[in-house]
């Protein structure tokens, strides 16, 4: 028996499996909250924390994203 692979994500699924969750890119605004998430997966991930701080972390993060909008999105 073969199964179908599990095809892309199209944004076309119904949003009433996840009511509560919006997916987008993220804005300009938004990279001090992305970076604090990335800084959090690393922890968790790693169990250690990076070689900065947090507040360091998400001020380089946030502006490296303002630096290269135009190549790097989330």
């Amino acid at each position: 028996m073969s199964e179908s692979p599990t095809p892309p994500h199209d944004g076309t699924s119904s949003p009433a499996a996840h009511p509560a969750v919006t997916i987008r890119p993220a804005r300009a605004e938004d990279m001090r909250q992305v970076a604090q998430l990335r800084w959090r997966w690393s922890v968790e991930e790693s169990g250690t924390a990076p070689v900065t701080d947090e507040a360091g972390y998400l001020a380089a993060t946030a502006a490296f994203a303002a630096a290269h909008a135009r190549t790097h999105r989330c």
